[in-house]
Order: structure tokens, then C-alpha cells, then sequence
């Protein structure tokens, strides 16, 4: 029995977000297709059901990816919402040694550059959204860490 529509893209959001830390740990050379169904609960020829190619998914991965660390990283709700605990987060050694949660273009964009021109482009607007996002006031940033400005 098909599946409907929507039961069709749920099963595809499924997918994205469960790669989106796999291709962060792994690389998305290291991310083999099975690998990726596998983790979703899926075998690995319902992939091109879904997708048109591992391209296809690796935007789509990185995009999301993006997407959670603008969500997680730069949330005004956090009680370390200041711009001195997102910089010492971001540097500490728990962010560095854990690549599945941590930034995607500092996981992700050696690889990038390898990608289709489609995965690119898309990868590039998910890179300018985070760097919006985090540097909100570029010029106050400078100052604070030159020291001209306080935390």
C-alpha cells in the first residue's frame, strides 16, 4: 500500500533530521545511503523515493542543520543568551569535540565545496542565515573583542 502524501513527507523530515548529525559526525563522504536509510528505519532503496540524489540530501541536511543551530545556539531564551556565552560555547571543548552538534560549516564545509552546484548554492544560503544570525551587530562585535566594548 502507497503511502499518502503526507505520511510521505513526514517520513522524508524523518530522514533530513536524522542525517543532518550523521554527515555533521561522519562527513558526507563517510555517510554511506544505507547508512542513512538504516538510521531512519528505512531500507536503502526506498532512498530515490525520496530523493534524487545523496546531493539532494546533503542541502536539504545542511540546511536543517543550520536551521537547529540558529535555533539551539542563538535562542534569546537561553540564560546564556549573551554574545561573551555564545562565543565561549561555541569555543569550548565540549562544542569542538562533538562535530554531530556543533556547527555544520565547521563540519561540513570542506566537503561542501565537492558538492553539486545546487547543493552548494543552498549550503551558502544556510551559511549567510547562521552568519546573520550570529553576527547581528558586526561592528559591536569588533569592538568587544578588541576590548574597546564590554561584554
Amino acid at each position: 500500500m502507497r503511502k499518502s502524501k503526507q505520511e510521505a513527507a513526514e517520513t522524508r523530515r524523518r530522514i533530513v533530521k536524522r542525517r543532518r548529525r550523521k554527515f555533521r559526525q561522519n562527513g558526507i563522504g563517510g555517510t554511506g545511503l544505507s547508512d542513512l536509510m538504516a538510521a531512519a528505519g528505512l531500507t536503502h532503496g526506498g532512498f530515490y523515493r525520496h530523493f534524487d540524489s545523496k546531493d539532494q540530501i546533503v542541502a536539504e541536511a545542511c540546511a536543517a542543520a543550520t536551521e537547529s543551530a540558529i535555533a539551539t545556539f542563538f535562542s534569546n531564551k537561553s540564560p546564556q543568551s549573551g554574545l561573551k556565552a555564545r562565543v565561549a560555547k561555541y569555543l569550548s571543548p565540549a562544542h569542538r569535540d562533538d562535530p554531530s552538534a556543533g556547527c555544520p560549516l565547521a563540519a561540513l564545509g570542506s566537503e561542501i565545496a565537492r558538492c553539486d552546484e545546487k547543493t552548494r548554492a543552498a549550503a551558502t544560503q544556510a551559511f549567510l542565515e547562521l552568519q546573520t544570525s550570529s553576527l547581528q551587530s558586526p561592528v559591536k562585535l569588533g569592538r568587544m573583542l578588541r576590548g574597546d566594548e564590554h561584554w
